[in-house]
């Protein structure tokens, strides 16, 4: 046997794994460049959001009773303010104000949509659809019903997180 032929024949089985190699590739789907830099840039903006996430503690019930008989407050001075300047500032205090409130439970959301995903690429999402139904709960919540804050939140979170998920 010359020593040709042994590097020929080890030339066409390496062509032959590489041909095999790219249609296994191929099958797994491996994702390109462009899709890993999008998948890291995605892994360090979240990181960072919960980073400054765990920052905020849950509210205590007194603090949350506090803060939304406040926000109970605001919304009357809303329906009798008269004028566009006045409803504008009440407007704006409620938004500051909601914003404080909602700072408090996204720890919460987080936990919700951990819960309900192990997909990474998922998780962004459900954690911006967890953060709308926070919003939404807090506008909705009435304190002189007597549920507690974080029950009647961690309905409106479900409820959208549930929806994304229903929709992917």
């Amino acid at each position: 046997v010359s020593g040709a032929s042994v590097v020929s024949t080890a030339f066409s089985v390496f062509s032959v794994f590489l041909v095999m190699l790219s249609h296994l590739l191929d099958l797994l789907m491996l994702p390109t460049p462009e899709a890993i830099w999008y998948i890291k840039i995605m892994r360090n903006t979240t990181e960072r959001y919960f980073a400054e996430v765990s920052a905020h503690a849950l509210p205590t019930p007194q603090e949350a009773k506090k803060n939304f008989t406040r926000y109970a407050e605001l919304k009357q001075k809303l329906y009798v303010a008269s004028t566009d300047h006045a409803k504008h500032q009440v407007q704006t205090q409620m938004t500051a104000l909601s914003g404080r409130i909602a700072k408090g439970y996204l720890r919460f959301v987080i936990g919700e949509a951990r819960k309900r995903t192990r997909d990474a690429e998922l998780l962004p999402d459900l954690i911006s659809a967890g953060n709308e139904g926070l919003l939404c709960a807090i506008q909705k919540f009435e304190l002189s019903v007597g549920t507690q804050s974080l029950t009647f939140a961690y309905y409106w979170v479900r409820v959208q997180i549930n929806g994304v998920l229903y929709r992917t």
